[in-house]
């Protein structure tokens, strides 16, 4: 829906992974009906992820993505349960919240922590099992068009 939405054909889309590097990760892709495929797998589970939850490499990656497409205005959207193993949780917080961009922050069956929602740069979903079916999908959806004009 993103994709068809989209007349420029200059939007690209990105999948970072935990463990990041991954097979699954995907450099910057344009938001094409021909790159659909290579899009969908890479939202696939990387089976060659390590299953550890830190979120500074993917950040780290993220950031430098950014610095290679300067005339392009980055929207971070993470999902995770944020219960992080990262060595410095403080300072990887203030790292995400100064991220050249937007940041949605998609908190998965889980509260979110309190270095999230004390950061005004940083937009919070929470979405928990008691959500309706597609809740998911309205969160990423939401990031991914929060600087799209609003149609009628």
């Amino acid at each position: 829906a993103v994709q068809r939405a989209c007349h420029c054909q200059h939007e690209l889309v990105s999948v970072l992974h935990f463990d990041t590097p991954t097979s699954r990760d995907l450099d910057p892709t344009p938001l094409h009906r021909r790159h659909r495929h290579q899009i969908q797998d890479a939202l696939q589970v990387p089976a060659d992820g390590a299953g550890q939850s830190l979120l500074g490499p993917s950040l780290t990656k993220a950031t430098r993505l950014f610095d290679q497409h300067p005339d392009h205005h980055p929207i971070l959207c993470l999902l995770s349960d944020f219960q992080l193993f990262d060595p410095n949780l403080p300072a990887l917080y203030q790292t995400l919240a100064g991220f050249p961009g937007d940041v949605h922050a998609v908190v998965l069956r889980a509260e979110p922590p309190p270095q999230l929602l004390n950061q005004a740069a940083i937009t919070v979903t929470r979405i928990g099992y008691q959500d309706p079916p597609g809740a998911l999908a309205q969160a990423v959806f939401a990031a991914l068009t929060s600087h799209r004009r609003q149609r009628r």
